[in-house]
């Protein structure tokens, strides 16, 4: 959550303003998710925060979602076409302190979460999506 507040330089100053928000990825930034593409490169970098990443499943078939790195991370998969339909979570489905989700998918844009397990916690982590033969 951010909060944003606007006041007048002047104490008992008026007038209108405008204000804009808006997301873009920097030049250089992550390359999207892909099925079967390289592995993305993330960072829980506050205390609370969570990561959101679209994928488009192309055929249907097993896929599994992973994250690797040192950080205790938590997935949540949603979908498909609905990023608020919770499809799937996973905590330590991976090795040592890593997720994984393996899921019969059908074509269709799917949204995995990734936060740290502890909310007080942050770190870097690694997320690929890969379909299974």
């Amino acid at each position: 959550i951010y909060i944003v507040q606007i006041r007048h330089y002047s104490p008992r100053g008026r007038g209108a303003y405008g204000l804009a928000v808006r997301s873009h990825r920097t030049p250089g930034g992550p390359s999207p998710l892909v099925v079967d593409g390289p592995e993305l490169q993330g960072d829980i970098g506050s205390p609370g925060e969570s990561d959101l990443h679209s994928f488009v499943v192309q055929r249907r078939g097993v896929h599994v979602i992973e994250t690797t790195g040192s950080t205790d991370t938590f997935l949540s998969l949603y979908g498909p076409d609905d990023d608020g339909a919770l499809l799937a979570q996973d905590d330590d489905g991976g090795p040592a302190v890593l997720s994984r989700i393996r899921r019969d998918l059908s074509p269709a844009t799917y949204h995995v979460r990734v936060r740290h397990y502890s909310p007080g916690r942050t770190g870097a982590y690694g997320l690929r999506v890969r379909r299974e033969s």
